[in-house]
């Protein structure tokens, strides 16, 4: 961060450190179950292979996740997770945990890359990612969302506004 507040609230809260931001974060939970479908509605259907979810880049700070799992009961790694690397989509590979250890996945959010103050260019960009997985499949998921403060100023150029209002601006009801 360069000098300055890395992140200011309404009100004038601000925070000097990564650390100060998320302690005031909003945290999201997540868990997911996505089922593929089987492919049985004709002959289009076998060709496709079903996007769960398309490209896109979360809102927050970062995700902190665990591995998606496979609900097949047949141990198999989940593999559907792609990520965006150098304008390519790839699979994501995670390692095996240790023995009585989880593995637990990271990706950062446009918060991360466009609501913090760091006296230039971000040293962080939003992970571009979709799900994509085979037909029939399911697989079940858990993760917590990092989101700034529901005050904190997320734009400051025409009008000032806070994390709360650009949320509730863009809701659907």
């Amino acid at each position: 961060a360069g000098p300055g507040p890395l992140l200011v609230e309404r009100g004038e809260a601000e925070h000097f450190s990564l650390s100060s931001v998320v302690s005031s974060a909003e945290h999201l939970e997540h868990f997911r179950v996505y089922a593929a479908p089987t492919g049985e509605g004709g002959v289009e259907h076998e060709t496709r292979r079903p996007e769960a979810i398309v490209a896109h880049t979360d809102s927050g700070l970062f995700l902190a996740f665990l591995p998606g799992i496979s609900c097949a009961g047949d141990g198999a790694d989940d593999l559907s997770l792609l990520v965006d690397v150098d304008g390519k989509m790839r699979r994501a590979i995670f390692p095996s945990p240790a023995e009585g250890s989880l593995v637990m996945g990271i990706m950062t959010g446009d918060g991360m890359e466009s609501w913090l103050n760091y006296d230039g260019a971000s040293p962080f960009r939003a992970t571009r990612h979709a799900v994509r997985m085979e037909r029939g499949s399911t697989r079940a998921w858990y993760g917590m969302m990092f989101l700034v403060p529901p005050d904190a100023v997320v734009q400051s150029d025409p009008v000032v506004r806070t994390f709360d209002q650009m949320r509730k601006s863009v809701s659907v009801v």
